[in-house]
């Protein structure tokens, strides 16, 4: 417990922190799509980049870079979607969405698409809430973090990147809003806990999330948690975020703590631990901008004699030709400093890239 109370001093600590209106499923009122007998729409996106591994070795981590030797290079997709929206009536929303993300590959090479969102929402169920069914986004960090963030093109937020939790997982939600003016919003979910890949046990993850909008909506608070049951452990997740928006910048940082905590005797433990911090904003008009963020990550908490201290950081320019076309220079770098200095270290893997992510909505 002390360890929860230290990773929220210390998100509190680092003070600056995007304002949202809270509506969960932002575009399920897109007026493109309002109509009860309208076809749909189709939208879709890409992200292509070019990169060179100037620094670090292969490792046994899953991050997007660490298993490449240096001086690998490459052009890639990192990820392409495509999507369906229809607003069925003034009641339902449906979604599918088809993905490539990135590592999925069939065993002959080729790439491979998965299902990344398949869900139906009844809107407004009640007053300022809507009902969702089906695989959808969890509560974790698909609300204030991610926007927030608002470079997903770039790298996953803290919690997804760490493999924390899942973006998405089967289940039924429940979220919305607490007043008329949406300043205080609520999500609850239960969900299989396993992802896009399907249910390989009995149990369910539960998860919550309490959302407000302070001082004229420049200022956004949340906290979420989850929790899961495993047999023989059972893991539990709080997170915490806080942002700013004054409009052409935004700033803004979320902690998390997770605990693997072990029923049975002689079972490890595993309690990660991170800080993330983030600023954008505008160089010049909304045809150039700036990113940098900045994260923390202690794969084990409940130890200091193995594994690693992470850092990770990436910066970088965005160029916008058009509104929906977004050319990014940029760096990814994760340090590593081990906790035993008897252990093997590891080098710091070095990633220049120049990232383009085009949007066909």
């Amino acid at each position: 417990m002390n360890k929860l109370f230290t990773v929220f001093f210390l998100l509190l600590a680092f003070g600056i922190l995007n304002a949202q209106t809270f509506q969960g499923l932002s575009n399920i009122d897109d007026e493109e799509n309002k109509s009860e007998n309208s076809p749909g729409k189709v939208w879709g996106l890409v992200f292509f980049d070019y990169f060179y591994k100037t620094g670090g070795d292969s490792t046994s981590t899953a991050l997007e870079y660490t298993g490449y030797n240096k001086d690998y290079n490459s052009f890639e997709f990192r990820r392409i979607f495509l999507g369906y929206d229809h607003n069925i009536s003034d009641d339902f929303f449906a979604r599918f969405v088809l993905a490539y993300d990135g590592n999925d590959k069939l065993t002959n090479n080729k790439r491979a698409v998965l299902v990344k969102d398949a869900f139906l929402t009844w809107k407004e169920i009640f007053s300022l809430s809507n009902l969702t069914f089906g695989l959808q986004p969890t509560p974790s960090f698909s609300y204030e973090t991610e926007t927030y963030w608002g470079y997903r093109s770039i790298e996953k937020t803290s919690m997804d990147f760490r493999s924390v939790n899942f973006s998405r997982d089967m289940g039924i939600s429940l979220n919305g809003n607490f007043d008329a003016e949406k300043n205080f919003g609520y999500s609850l979910m239960i969900g299989t806990g396993s992802g896009v890949t399907k249910e390989i046990n009995k149990q369910k993850k539960i998860y919550g999330r309490l959302a407000g909008n302070f001082a004229d909506k420049k200022i956004t608070a949340s906290v979420s948690g989850d929790y899961e049951p495993f047999g023989d452990k059972d893991k539990y997740t709080l997170s915490a975020f806080m942002g700013f928006n004054s409009g052409s910048f935004f700033a803004g940082a979320e902690s998390f703590y997770q605990e693997n905590k072990a029923i049975a005797s002689g079972l490890s433990e595993t309690d990660p631990l991170g800080i993330s911090l983030f600023l954008r904003g505008n160089l010049y008009k909304d045809k150039v901008k700036f990113f940098t963020r900045f994260d923390y990550f202690n794969d084990n908490s409940s130890t200091a004699q193995t594994g690693f201290n992470e850092y990770f950081l990436t910066t970088g320019i965005e160029i916008l030709p058009h509104p929906k076309i977004h050319i990014m220079p940029n760096i990814w770098l994760n340090a590593y400093s081990k906790k035993n200095e008897n252990s093997a270290g590891r080098k710091t893997d070095v990633v220049p890239r120049i990232t383009v992510f085009y949007d066909y909505r």
